[in-house]
């Protein structure tokens, strides 16, 4: 378990740390986290005018990610994001999360997914809000797939992906699906959906038309 930012079974300080790859930095190649284990606040590749001429690559093992305001409605935290308010990003945005328990699983704020990008989901995590490739979601974006792969877990929602991937057994819940262009369930898999259960209180949380 590579960081802490608290004691094992303390409460939670104000004040957690973060793990960044890029904090307003140029990047001439690519960016890889691996986190194992570890208990902080954020997880984010690449944040705040930084330029990574290739890729942003995140693999998040049963991290937990919390701050003191932890289960508040209105100011958790805890969340993975891949490219948060970068100038450029040349590369393909990966998160790969197994386990753990995190908040919103995101790859980017930004309006424009390069090619390639991918959230896959493996294990049993803990998700509390939700997994949304881009904050900017008025309709379905391009170059996104997102793969619920040996999945055993009951996620709020998962929003805007080109290519949804329900596969290896996976036994997955969704309380909302929107903004997915395809979705495949393969053979041996489970995918339960319930729509009456959508938390529209939270700011992501926006009742959008899915295509399919």
């Amino acid at each position: 378990e590579n960081v802490w930012g608290w004691d094992k079974d303390k409460t939670i300080p104000d004040d957690v740390p973060e793990i960044y790859g890029a904090y307003r930095g140029d990047v001439g190649g690519n960016i890889t986290i691996n986190a194992h284990g570890s208990h902080v606040e954020n997880i984010t590749g690449a944040a705040y005018d930084s330029t990574v001429n290739g890729n942003v690559i995140i693999n998040a093992t049963g991290v937990e990610l919390k701050n003191s305001y932890y289960e508040d409605e209105d100011y958790d935290e805890g969340d993975i994001y891949a490219n948060y308010k970068s100038k450029k990003i040349v590369g393909r945005y990966e998160i790969n999360v197994n386990g753990g328990d995190v908040n919103i699983i995101r790859l980017t704020n930004g309006e424009a997914i390069n090619e390639g990008s991918q959230i896959t989901i493996t294990g049993s995590p803990k998700i509390r809000t939700g997994v949304v490739s881009t904050s900017n979601y008025d309709a379905t974006p391009e170059n996104v797939t997102v793969r619920l792969t040996a999945c055993k877990a009951e996620i709020p929602f998962i929003q805007s992906s080109t290519e949804t991937f329900v596969e290896n057994n996976s036994d997955v819940k969704l309380n909302g699906l929107w903004l997915t262009g395809d979705l495949t369930v393969q053979e041996g898999s489970i995918l339960k959906t319930d729509h009456s259960r959508q938390r529209m209180h939270h700011p992501l949380w926006r009742p959008l038309k899915a295509t399919r």
